[in-house]
């Protein structure tokens, strides 16, 4: 089922969704050694519900790609405006291998399993903060790609 995702973080990834559009894409900006690419994947849309792919990203010199964090969400839509959004998972990719939260924040990873801290609504709301306030992807892209057709079309 998932965690209920912030009224902030709604807010904010509405205004991600203002930017690129209904389809999401790529925002790359000027400095990616130190804000990687953001990529928002937009899964399927049926009826009032949307199922997206949000993540940080960074192709490395051999073509692998790490994500950290990438988060993967419902969302309830009254046309482009989201009304709600639930997180299903947080995952992470990196060199030193996979992790990720559930529904239940629990971190699994490395061999392990925990209680996560902070959890997915509150790694979501600063994940947000971070791209939508902090970050250049909103206010000084270099470059912008965005999609036409969810990756289901």
């Amino acid at each position: 089922m998932g965690k209920k995702a912030k009224k902030s973080s709604v807010e904010l990834l509405q205004k991600v969704f203002d930017f690129l559009g209904r389809y999401g894409g790529v925002i790359e900006t000027k400095n990616p050694e130190s804000w990687w690419n953001l990529d928002v994947e937009v899964e399927f849309i049926e009826g009032e519900n949307k199922d997206i792919q949000i993540a940080l990203y960074k192709i490395l010199d051999g073509g692998d790609a790490c994500f950290d964090p990438q988060f993967l969400l419902s969302l309830t839509m009254d046309g482009d405006k989201i009304k709600s959004a639930v997180i299903n998972e947080m995952l992470q990719r990196t060199l030193s291998g996979d992790s990720w939260i559930d529904e239940n924040d629990i971190w699994h990873g490395m061999g392990g399993e925990q209680k996560a801290n902070p959890g997915l609504a509150d790694s979501f709301d600063q994940f947000m903060h971070s791209v939508a306030v902090d970050g250049p992807y909103l206010s000084d892209p270099q470059n912008v790609e965005k999609r036409d057709k969810t990756l289901a079309d």
